[in-house]
């Protein structure tokens, strides 16, 4: 490699180390841990070396001279070895150390180069060689040991053979010109050798420290991103309760006061239900967007029947459709139930979306179809929702499916919402290694196709039954009459969910706090045929409270009690907490008569309706766990 090469490799380091004094201070503080870790055993070779050399020349040098040289060279290596071993108790990174350490070693290189000067014998060439060769070994292995601080071996090894240098060319001889020549090449060629070693050790120990500081602050990033990521976790679903549980109490109080008022009266309540409907709608995408930034999503498949899923989300969006005077009509080519691993949360999120496009985009008299049909060929679902609507512009497709674009984005524009639902809607395909595709013609309409992978489930077995109290022999199935308790503090929830409760001829006791619940069912006395628990109450929560009431069933032996989680917070992972805790179904807030109904209807409580459905396969806003 050319010289220029190796100063253009050597360049990014020196600057990197020039731009943070941190890491050029750490890298001196290493250079000066490695100069005392050889210190001591350095000394103590060299001292050896210093007397064998005194023996060896006794017959040639005056003993006095000899016991003088011996005598300085034992007090400049003292101080040194008792400041290497200062040194090692302390472990210190003041660079003092270093400027004393340098200074000590200089002395004890002055020492050895006298030795270039008073020990040599005038008229014995082997003993002046015998010396010369000494030092220049000295030198040799104090480079090799010291190298990593070039100032200390330039210091140290000039001052041992500079004196040798001289004496050789004081002699004015041509052994003396040989003798001065020869050191002097050896001392050149040590030198820039000491050098070199000393840059790649910079070079090394600048990019430890480096890599190392990168390292802590990658480290210190990925700390607050986390943290950062739990309080947003925590925000998502504080907002969701707190959004849900008012628009529940809102939603709620309009339906039951549509039964109520004057015909004129009930459009303005119905206009009231579909404004807070659709507030809940940009809610629900907000939240849901904001969780899947932050954590992905998460994709839970279990046995499902797709025909099912695909029946009730119809089902569920007809009357909107309808209030807009559209038609929307179902064709599915499957098998009469065909069950499969899916995430039928997921795929009644996307069918949810779609649809709600399709009746958003669509003029009144227009129509709206669903087809569901297998791909043999690869073992696919797909599903497609047309559409006569308004129709998408090739230069909206290009990113129809960005996060916050809408076709129309002018001032003007006549269809509101937050522009997520179709990213939302992709995001939740590409979870599940599908696909979603649009085709569109202004003024004609869409169609938009979404393709899943189609992984069937084993041939069905017959469902275990939960040990819930309808299971028990003195137990039958009810049609009215039925007794419920409701936890619930929020007045205006409590409220609504007992006049719908009560207009399904049941009963209803209410408390307020989990510890309610625990003092009504932790007692051998009459219990309740169903337990409608909110998860979020004060003093004691819902899961704590389902989590005592299930101990002490199971030590008194006692069937369970069906509970229903009543929760704004309807994310998967809030459903597995209320799985984990004991409960047996999951109505999220705000919930319908439906709903409610088909909750209710699942345990016996009130009696089967045609549309009720609701399992472990429906995986909506409300299931069973």
């Amino acid at each position: 490699m050319s010289r220029n090469a190796a100063d253009s490799n050597n360049q990014p380091v020196a600057e990197l180390e020039a731009e943070d004094p941190e890491i050029r201070r750490s890298v001196q503080v290493a250079q000066m841990k490695m100069l005392f870790e050889s210190a001591l055993p350095g000394s103590i070779m060299a001292t050896l070396f210093a007397f064998a050399l005194a023996w060896h020349m006794q017959p040639l040098v005056a003993e006095s001279v000899l016991a003088w040289w011996l005598t300085m060279k034992c007090l400049t290596v003292l101080p040194r070895m008792a400041h290497a071993l200062s040194f090692e108790r302390r472990r210190t990174d003041t660079l003092d150390w270093l400027v004393s350490g340098n200074t000590l070693l200089l002395l004890d290189g002055i020492a050895w180069g006298s030795a270039g000067i008073v020990l040599m014998p005038p008229d014995d060439i082997s003993g002046m060689t015998v010396v010369a060769a000494t030092l220049s070994g000295i030198a040799a292995i104090a480079a090799f040991a010291i190298h990593a601080e070039w100032r200390a071996c330039a210091a140290f090894t000039s001052a041992l053979l500079i004196p040798s240098i001289g004496y050789f060319l004081a002699r004015g001889d041509e052994f003396g010109l040989y003798g001065a020549a020869s050191i002097g090449t050896f001392l050149a060629l040590l030198l820039a050798a000491a050098r070199r070693s000393e840059r790649h050790v910079v070079e090394l120990l600048t990019l430890r420290f480096a890599n190392a500081k990168l390292t802590t602050q990658l480290s210190d990033a990925l700390s607050k991103a986390e943290a950062d990521g739990r309080t947003k976790d925590i925000f998502v679903a504080n907002m969701s309760h707190e959004l849900r549980t008012p628009l529940h109490g809102m939603l709620g109080l309009a339906r039951t006061l549509s039964r109520s008022v004057s015909p004129d009266d009930r459009a303005n309540v119905s206009l009231i239900r579909r404004s807070g409907e659709h507030l809940l709608g940009l809610i629900n995408n907000i939240l849901e967007y904001s969780r899947f930034r932050g954590h992905g999503i998460d994709i839970h498949p279990q046995e499902a029947d797709i025909v099912r899923v695909v029946e009730d989300v119809v089902s569920i969006c007809k009357p909107s459709a309808a209030e807009r005077q559209l038609q929307l009509t179902s064709q599915l080519n499957l098998p009469d139930s065909l069950v499969a691993n899916v995430d039928a949360f997921r795929l009644r999120q996307i069918l949810l979306n779609l649809i709600g496009n399709a009746i958003k985009f669509t003029e009144p008299q227009g129509l709206i179809f669903v087809r569901a049909s297998e791909l043999p060929e690869s073992d696919r679902l797909r599903i497609e929702v047309a559409d006569t609507g308004i129709g998408i512009s090739a230069s909206a497709m290009k990113t129809l499916f960005e996060p916050f674009n809408q076709a129309d984005v002018s001032p003007t524009r006549r269809h509101g919402g937050t522009g997520l639902g179709l990213n939302i809607t992709r995001a939740i395909c590409h979870a599940m290694d599908g696909e979603v595709f649009c085709e569109s013609v202004v003024g004609r309409g869409s169609v938009f196709s979404v393709e899943l992978p189609l992984q069937r489930a084993m041939a069905n077995a017959a469902p275990v039954a939960k040990p819930t109290r309808q299971d028990s022999a003195f137990v039958q199935e009810r049609f009215g009459g039925g007794r419920v308790l409701l936890a619930e503090d929020n007045p205006v929830n409590a409220l609504v969910a007992e006049f719908a409760l009560k207009r399904f001829g049941l009963e209803v006791d209410h408390v307020d706090s989990g510890f309610g619940v625990v003092d009504r069912l932790c007692s051998l006395g009459d219990r309740p045929d169903m337990v409608l628990l909110d998860c979020q109450m004060p003093g004691m929560d819902g899961f704590e409270a389902a989590r005592k009431v299930r101990a002490y069933e199971e030590e008194h032996g006692l069937f369970r009690v069906p509970i229903v989680a009543l929760t704004a917070n309807v994310f998967p992972a809030d459903r597995d907490l209320c799985r984990q805790a004991g409960m047996d179904a999951f109505l999220g807030k705000p919930f319908g008569d439906e709903e409610l109904h088909a909750v209710l209807a699942a345990f016996s409580v009130v009696p089967k309706g045609a549309g009720d459905r609701v399992d472990a396969a429906s995986s909506g806003y409300a299931a069973l766990l």
